[in-house]
């Protein structure tokens, strides 16, 4: 290996492996990125400074573009269900949902299994290079608590926490930046949002 390893932070590995042949034409997979939900993001739409913890993604990109024979991948995949109770946003002995805004705001969903095979089906993929896209679903807190009912037959009760301006202000709250507070609003400001421009039908073998 030419490099072995880059620990850009937590949960973020980055394997570069050397091409087997020097021929231009062959560029494999090199390095895969596996970052999910908010820390991926950090790549391309976040600016230096948003979220300090997640700076350093921005020192790999710029590393992996000083690289002739080497092409980064990264997987943008929007918010993982799995991690929602980091966000205080299910609360499930009291059958309730908290949230920040007007309930309107869309999250972009996905879980842990669905960008696993997806980045499966990229590193297989010689051509697949530079960022990539994958929702699972795109749902506001007012339609998810609608979904759980329909699928369990109960209705959350809703808490309003406040308004999105509110969260901002709690960002840098106590002089560090809070993360939870950070992802919570560039989420549902629609500052990282997906988009509709995504790879899902490139892909269309995963559900």
């Amino acid at each position: 290996m030419k490099e072995a390893l880059i620990s850009p932070g937590p949960n973020v590995n980055i394997m570069i492996y050397p091409i087997p042949k020097p021929k231009v034409d062959q560029v494999f997979i090199e390095a895969i990125a596996i970052v999910t939900n908010s820390k991926n993001c950090v790549v391309t739409i976040f600016k230096p400074g948003n979220v300090e913890l997640k700076d350093p993604m921005k020192g790999v990109m710029a590393h992996l573009e000083t690289k002739e024979r080497v092409k980064g991948v990264h997987v943008l995949v929007g918010l993982l269900t799995e991690t929602w109770s980091l966000f205080d946003f299910w609360g499930a002995r009291g059958m309730r949902v908290k949230y920040w805004g007007t309930g309107h705001e869309n999250w972009e969903l996905t879980t842990y299994a669905i960008p696993a095979e997806y980045v499966a089906a990229v590193a297989l993929e010689p051509g697949a290079v530079g960022v990539l896209k994958f929702l699972g679903d795109r749902k506001s807190t007012f339609e998810i608590a609608e979904d759980m009912k329909a699928v369990y037959g109960i209705k959350p009760k809703l808490e309003r926490l406040g308004s999105l301006e509110d969260v901002y202000k709690q960002r840098n709250a106590g002089g560090q930046q809070d993360l939870q507070s950070e992802v919570t609003y560039f989420f549902l400001t629609g500052k990282i949002a997906l988009g509709e421009c995504l790879d899902n039908r490139r892909y269309s073998e995963i559900n």
